[in-house]
């Protein structure tokens, strides 16, 4: 591209998983050097434009170390992306990339059937968020009472209460 200048260095890193990818160095027309990930630098020729800062560039077949335009999916944040992983884990586990898994009994669903819900508080277009089964919810859900009392127990272990 023209605002970059020649690639000067390619080697691998590692991600905070432990998962390698590439990157590469480019000297700039003024003389300076500027480090960025390769899947990065190749979305940016592919599509002739600076991508933006909060951009993240998404590997359709998983493979972070496999560069190819036609593998790479520029996605407008990180949000956006976290959504694309959660699709692409319920096509694979289902075969329905509708499918959330419960929070809670980590078995699969639907939401709005198989009783599942999801909370929309952290929904990203359209439903990626906590998904839990009503039936697994009501069972972890304790009564005032039981709180109450469990509460009082753990006090009289401390000594703060006096029977």
């Amino acid at each position: 591209m023209k605002f970059y200048g020649e690639i000067s260095g390619k080697w691998k890193e590692r991600n905070s998983k432990g998962r390698e990818y590439w990157r590469i160095a480019l000297k700039l027309p003024d003389g300076s050097r500027q480090e960025m990930k390769h899947s990065r630098y190749i979305a940016e020729c592919t599509l002739g434009k600076v991508l933006p800062p909060k951009a993240v560039v998404h590997h359709k077949d998983g493979d972070i170390l496999d560069d190819g335009p036609g593998n790479l999916v520029v996605c407008e944040d990180t949000k956006y992306h976290e959504f694309l992983h959660v699709r692409t884990r319920a096509l694979k586990a289902t075969g329905n990339a509708d499918s959330r898994k419960c929070g809670l009994c980590k078995e699969w669903g639907l939401p709005g059937q198989d009783d599942m819900v999801t909370h929309r508080r952290k929904a990203y277009l359209g439903g990626v968020g906590q998904s839990v089964h009503r039936s697994c919810a009501r069972k972890r859900t304790k009564t005032r009472g039981e709180r109450r009392s469990e509460w009082r127990a753990y006090n009289l272990n401390l000594g703060y209460v006096k029977v």
